[in-house]
């Protein structure tokens, strides 16, 4: 059976209510194992340095204690040492992109090395101690540069337009070897620092990370993945007859980052949370014990106190997606699962009134309708109110996750974005004469935000994600334009590090004058002045310096209704005035009457240490009264079966990506 969402709402409730409230937390947790870690053992051989929990530890290189050389802000990774031992160089993210620091083995005199707006990574330190090499996406795809400590100077070794990456020094010093994704050469490149020249040593068509040289240069090691596997392999460079071999076992889950070498046959390596010692044959790993401590510095607070019981007139304050209709007098807005129309005194009502989820209020150009979608069905489809009759209109099924619509300026079509998953997006149309919805974009490997046409009904935009390089996802947010024939007919240029909205609702949105694209960028409203096609004109301009969302023109083109943190503002474009919009709208807050019994197969209760089986518990009204082992026909009232079902309180942290733009799932 479909359990409907009231319910689970009013059982979240009652079972958090039932839990207790722990007043003794700890202050500190050790752990013994981490997450993603590399390892780089110091030249003295004495100690080593891993990154875990975001900051890089000092520990003794047989294991033991470590203590923190960094905080816990910064993300420190994939630390290499200087020949001397006396300092480290690392990637770390506290400027919000990856870039190059350094810092004494005591933790002192931290030192920014790169800056920007583009990211740089995997950072190795000269043997000569003189520069450090490393990878940055700065040139568009992630190529190798170095950064000489006497000049301060960087330069760029590699140029190619496919993605180098994970550097590695050789031991004299002469060359550094690094991993190319070349279509047709891909593998372990090096580039000689003598001549310039750059030659494919290590062809592999599988993914690699981690190249480390051995300390004689004889050999090199390296770490490949392929479906869903991480290993560890090496190979005798120039030994153009050596086959490269597998060093780890293939149930070994290899951290994908450069070995350490201890001496001429020991290396260290990370596995399954785990620090390895081994040699080139793998025989005799062992793992090498470690611990290290966190600090839980939990701020004190006194808790809330939550009322559960039903009380009348409460504020409606959960206002969603508001649309300024285009005379500028009414909003339409999602409020309690349902769509509001909200007069310009701030009175509303109901335009929707069912259990269903409805999405993405949309008015005409002319304001006489407005388009929705709801999940009625089960999944999403387009309707059309027509405000004149009252009547309803189906439109159509919508496949994947809407992220929003637009009316084209005919009003004789609506474009709807999709999203297939986190990296798959497609812009659909509807045709409001015949009923035909048909694809208007090839499938594109981004999700997408909501399209908005051009005033000429020609193009239409939308926000798409812009990769710095094809190598990793980091990017920003662009704008692109298609024709309704489905060619891609530009992007937003002069703007390349600024990133437009966050693929949702919040831009770009095309003025109906077609002065200007509207947008969110840093949680910020922005206009950007643009031609018929699209193209700046003028400097960008930013109308807020508080967060704002989800922004709708008037349709003289002259005010943005847009989000604040906790209210709904209008701007004049003219005169960057911004007046509040007063809503002033209740409802009330229901609970369920009557007895329900919910049998479930697997419960936590928040009470006990271990999961509890086949209980029944026993609700009255909207208050959990009993939890006791499963009888058969036990308790009266409403039953429901969670036998095959895990049962746990509500409210619990977890990490989601489910929205309601997926609306009620089945």
């Amino acid at each position: 059976m479909r359990i409907g969402t009231n319910f689970w709402f009013a059982f979240t409730l009652a079972f958090t209510a039932y839990l207790p409230f722990y007043a003794q937390l700890p202050e500190s947790i050790t752990l013994q194992q981490g997450t993603n870690m590399a390892v780089a053992v110091s030249p003295t051989g004495q100690e080593m340095v891993i990154d875990v929990m975001g900051r890089l530890w000092l520990l003794p290189v047989d294991g033991g204690t470590a203590s923190p050389i960094t905080d816990e802000m910064g993300n420190a990774r994939q630390p290499s040492w200087s020949p001397d031992g006396a300092y480290l160089t690392f990637q770390a993210y506290w400027e919000g992109n990856w870039h190059i620091y350094t810092v004494a083995r005591d933790g002192s005199q931290l030192t920014q090395i790169t800056e920007g707006d583009f990211d740089s990574r995997e950072p190795h330190w000269s043997p000569d101690g003189s520069s450090i090499i490393f990878a940055s996406d700065h040139s568009g795809n992630y190529d190798i540069y170095q950064y000489a400590f006497n000049s301060q100077k960087t330069i760029q070794l590699t140029s190619d337009l496919s993605n180098e990456y994970g550097p590695c020094w050789s031991p004299n010093g002469e060359s550094v070897a690094y991993v190319s994704d070349h279509p047709d050469q891909s593998g372990i490149w090096t580039y000689s620092m003598a001549s310039e020249n750059n030659s494919l040593i290590q062809p592999s068509e599988k993914k690699v990370f981690g190249v480390a040289w051995s300390k004689d240069g004889a050999t090199m090691t390296y770490n490949e993945q392929a479906a869903g596997s991480s290993t560890l392999h090496y190979s005798h460079p120039e030994n153009s007859e050596f086959s490269p071999k597998q060093i780890s076992a293939s149930t070994q889950d290899v951290f994908p980052f450069r070995v350490s070498w201890l001496d001429s046959e020991q290396f260290l390596y990370t596995s399954d949370g785990e620090i390895m010692r081994s040699t080139l044959t793998g025989q005799s790993t062992e793992k090498i014990s470690f611990e290290f401590t966190v600090q839980l510095n939990r701020p004190s607070y006194t808790k809330k106190k939550r009322n559960f019981n039903p009380v009348e007139n409460l504020a409606i304050k959960g206002i969603c997606q508001p649309q300024l209709s285009p005379d500028g007098e009414s909003i339409a807005a999602i409020m309690l699962g349902d769509i509001w129309i909200i007069d310009k005194n701030g009175e509303g009502k109901k335009l929707t009134d069912d259990g269903y989820y409805e999405l993405s209020p949309m008015w005409s150009p002319q304001g006489d309708r407005l388009a929705f979608l709801s999940d009625r069905s089960g999944i999403f489809e387009l309707y059309v109110h027509h405000f004149a009759s009252g009547e309803q209109e189906k439109i159509g099924s919508i496949l994947g996750m809407p992220s929003g619509m637009s009316w084209s300026p005919s009003a004789e079509q609506i474009a709807v974005s999709t999203n297939f998953g986190p990296r798959l997006g497609r812009v659909f149309s509807a045709n409001l004469v015949t009923g035909e919805i048909k694809s208007v974009t090839p499938m594109l490997t981004s999700s997408l935000g909501a399209p908005s046409w051009s005033p000429d009904g020609e193009l239409i935009a939308f926000s798409i994600l812009q990769p710095y390089s094809t190598l990793y996802r980091e990017g920003v947010n662009g704008v692109v334009y298609y024709d309704t024939s489905g060619m891609l007919r530009g992007r937003l240029q002069g703007v390349d590090t600024l990133s437009l909205g966050v693929r949702a609702k919040d831009g770009p949105l095309w003025s109906p004058d077609g002065q200007y694209l509207a947008s969110i960028s840093s949680g910020r409203l922005w206009v950007f002045p643009v031609d018929s096609a699209g193209q700046l004109r003028a400097k960008p301009m930013r109308l807020t310096t508080e967060l704002a969302d989800n922004p709708s023109w008037s349709g003289d083109s002259q005010e943005i209704l847009y989000m604040a943190t906790n209210r709904l503002r209008k701007i004049n474009i003219a005169t960057g005035e911004i007046a509040d919009v007063a809503i002033d709208l209740t409802w009330d807050r229901q609970a369920p009457s009557g007895e329900m019994v919910i049998h479930a197969g697997t419960l936590f209760d928040g009470t006990s240490e271990e999961v509890l089986k086949d209980m029944d518990v026993f609700v009255s009204g909207h208050r959990i009264t009993e939890i006791r082992a499963h009888q058969p026909n036990s308790g009266s009232g409403t039953f429901i079966d969670a036998s095959q079902q895990f049962v746990m309180p509500g409210l619990i942290d977890g990490h989601s990506h489910q929205g309601s733009y997926e609306g009620e799932k089945l």
